[in-house]
Order: structure tokens, then C-alpha cells, then sequence
């Protein structure tokens, strides 16, 4: 009598061939599945930098070239800014737009920030992040005072969905000297 030698697996083999193969799955998914949550992230925190920092560059622009307000008019005589708001908002004149009173805040509804130039409101950052909170803070705008008044503003923005919120600061000085 001859044996017939079976060709192919035992039982054994192919569960231990499905097993190592399951792990290096999960893994692999386990891997994919923490590369898309860091894109994600990435992409949110790119978003929320780039609309802060347009809105903090368009604020420091027209607060740079704040003039003092005369007549009182907007503000109160002989000041270059008022705190609205609770510190989440600034008034000032815009000499580049015609002396209008012009004004930056956070709009408490829709998390947003808002710039009042006068004639129209103007939304500066999107509903696609929350500005959990925008202050302003002004120091050397005493009239009679011997400094040269800067505004520091602070922002804190996150996504709708929550999370860590992010922190940009600056501080502006006004371009013309505070004189007269």
C-alpha cells in the first residue's frame, strides 16, 4: 500500500496565518485612521490661523491710522480710541475713510467679529470658526499723557466643534505721532 500525500494547510496554520494577518490589518487601520484625525486637525488649525490672522492684520491696519477725535464726535475729545463692549470691542476715526467712526467687536450670537465702518457691518471671520474671545486693551491715550498710545488685542478662536482654542496677540502703535 502506498500513501497519498495530502497537499495543503492544517487547521492550526491557517488560524495562526488569519490571526497575524488581522493584527497587521489592524494596525494598518489603526495607522490610516490616525493620519486622516492629524490632517483634520491640521487643516482646522490652518483655517482658524488664516482667518485670525486676516482679521487681526485688517484691525491692525485701520487702528494704526486711528487719528484723535477732536470734536468728540465718536469717541470723546482728544482720545484716538474708546473700549466698547466690555473690552471686545474698539471705536475709533478712520482719517483714510473719510473721518468716519468706525468700530471693531465681537458679535456675542454668532461668535464672530464684526467691523462697523460707517456705512455697512462687515463680518471678518466665518461661521466656520468660533471666536470664543476678542479684547482689546489701550494704553497711553490719556489726553495730556506723555505716551504714544497703543491698542494690544488678543483672539481666541476654535472650531464650532470645540477643542483647544488658539491665541494670537499684537500690539499697534499709532503710524502718526500723538501730538496736538
Amino acid at each position: 500500500m502506498t500513501k497519498i500525500k495530502q497537499k495543503g494547510f492544517t487547521l492550526v496554520e491557517l488560524l495562526i496565518t488569519a490571526s497575524i494577518f488581522s493584527i497587521v490589518m489592524v494596525i494598518i487601520t489603526g495607522i490610516f485612521v490616525y493620519a486622516i484625525r492629524t490632517q483634520m486637525f491640521l487643516f482646522t488649525s490652518k483655517k482658524i490661523i488664516a482667518e485670525t490672522s486676516y482679521a487681526m492684520e485688517y484691525m491692525s491696519r485701520a487702528l494704526r491710522v486711528a487719528k484723535k477725535d477732536h470734536l468728540g464726535n465718536c469717541i470723546g475729545t482728544n482720545y484716538n480710541y474708546e473700549v466698547t463692549y466690555g473690552g471686545q470691542g474698539i471705536k475709533f476715526i478712520n482719517p483714510l475713510q473719510g473721518d468716519k467712526c468706525q468700530e471693531f467687536y465681537l458679535d456675542p450670537t454668532t461668535h464672530t467679529i464684526k467691523f462697523n465702518n460707517g456705512s455697512e457691518v462687515i463680518q471678518l471671520t466665518s461661521d466656520g470658526i468660533k471666536i470664543a474671545n476678542l479684547h482689546f486693551e489701550v494704553f497711553g491715550d490719556s489726553p495730556g499723557d506723555p505716551l504714544q498710545p497703543f491698542v494690544r488685542i488678543l483672539i481666541e478662536a476654535q472650531t464650532r466643534q470645540g477643542g483647544s482654542p488658539l491665541r494670537l496677540q499684537t500690539s499697534i502703535s499709532q503710524r502718526d505721532l500723538d501730538i496736538w
